[in-house]
């Protein structure tokens, strides 16, 4: 069985590193997994260019196109993230010609593929979500008390409804089988407008347990960073403007603000990410732009807990990989966290936007001690355990050849 994964970067961004991750683990469990990308990054052999340099300029044009288009639309300098998917290219031709028996979809924005094209694949294919694109707009996240996606966007006339109406018409006999990594996710595709009908598997997505452990003499990494020896480290997962509400950085903020004093003076917090001005009640030391897997263990080991006070987040890739190295983390029900945490027996789920609830959470994870820690990399440790993971997806393809389904 030959398995073709599709995505728009090999190995970079959240969803290129989760896609990476899961191919290098098909070929050590024996499957023959390939991946195609739009922009390819290394030398690897099994990784395949899917458009030349010409067709590149376009898309890459395109893409300034798209953003330009969202920042009027919202009037924002740094506006929701959308994607509209209008340029047609030659994915469907580069699929073929490698052909393979079964295709895994995975980010395919950024003027990759059209939406209309999409169904013309030709190949089974099985489509893993990494945002919420596929049943949205032209949105990857919607804002919490948006149902837009289950209504259908009523009569609305703006882009998002468009992209939607799109969507409904080039996919309405497009019986694709979809994998969610989290209950979250999969709960909003079963009350999708698009989806609801659509089989929607189970997947997890797999962390490397070799990189991702425990490091107990915390103080000597902490020196590599140059944090200061004498406070508890809080860490903040990423830092991105565009993704700024939705990581719910103002949430953040107002947590601190209700930290217990005490702690509060024996806290430092540590960004990982861009450099967004936040007006904190504690130090700040910025760790920058973190993609080497081994650098972001020593970050998750160096800190006593780990904040991912997002509103949207589909699987929580973050919290899954400090988890492992027994750093807790202190998140928002209602959210793909809700698959990688257990409240308050490996971290902390704060109810959703109660930034005083976040709070207490920072607090209990901060506070708790070793056990936590060691709970929570027992917990991630068997859950995504690569040997399940794969046998999960081999089941998939399986399932998806065999049109079971």
């Amino acid at each position: 069985m030959k398995i073709l994964h599709v995505n728009y970067h090999e190995n970079r961004g959240g969803a290129g590193r989760a896609v990476w991750r899961l191919h290098r683990l098909f070929l050590e469990q024996g499957l023959d997994s390939h991946l195609l990308a739009a922009e390819k990054h290394s030398a690897d052999a099994r990784t395949y260019q899917a458009f030349g340099p010409s067709e590149l300029k376009k898309i890459h044009l395109m893409q300034r196109i798209e953003a330009n288009l969202n920042r009027i639309v919202s009037r924002r300098l740094y506006p929701f993230p959308r994607s509209y998917n209008m340029l047609r290219t030659s994915l469907n031709e580069a699929v073929v010609r490698l052909n393979p028996d079964l295709v895994i979809l995975h980010w395919i924005n950024g003027s990759m593929a059209s939406v209309e094209q999409l169904p013309q694949l030709g190949v089974p294919t099985v489509w893993m979500l990494h945002d919420s694109w596929i049943y949205c707009g032209a949105e990857h996240y919607l804002p919490f008390d948006d149902r837009r996606f289950e209504t259908g966007y009523d009569d609305a006339f703006d882009p998002d409804a468009a992209v939607f109406r799109r969507k409904r018409r080039a996919w309405n006999d497009w019986n694709i089988p979809l994998v969610a990594s989290s209950s979250w996710l999969e709960s909003q595709c079963r009350r999708s407008l698009l989806f609801r009908e659509h089989t929607v598997f189970r997947g997890a997505l797999p962390f490397p347990g070799k990189v991702f452990y425990p490091e107990r003499e915390r103080t000597a990494v902490r020196r590599i960073f140059g944090f200061p020896p004498g406070k508890k480290i809080l860490l903040l997962g990423t830092l991105d403007r565009s993704y700024g509400v939705i990581k719910g950085l103002d949430l953040f903020q107002k947590a601190l603000m209700e930290m217990d004093p005490v702690l509060a003076d024996n806290t430092a917090c540590v960004l990982c990410g861009g450099e967004v001005p936040l007006d904190l009640p504690l130090p700040v030391y910025f760790a920058g732009n973190i993609t080497d897997d081994n650098l972001l263990r020593a970050l998750y080991c160096a800190a006593d807990a780990v904040v991912c006070p997002s509103r949207r987040e589909a699987f929580g890739q973050i919290a899954v990989e400090a988890s492992a190295c027994g750093t807790p983390v202190a998140a928002f029900s209602g959210t793909g966290h809700d698959s990688s945490i257990v409240h308050l027996e490996t971290g902390y789920l704060a109810r959703m936007g109660n930034y005083h609830d976040l709070a207490r959470g920072i607090g209990f994870v901060l506070n708790a001690g070793p056990r936590l820690g060691d709970a929570a990399r027992s917990f991630v440790s068997e859950k995504y355990d690569p040997v399940k993971i794969a046998r999960d997806w081999r089941n998939i393809a399986e399932r998806v050849l065999e049109r079971d389904f």
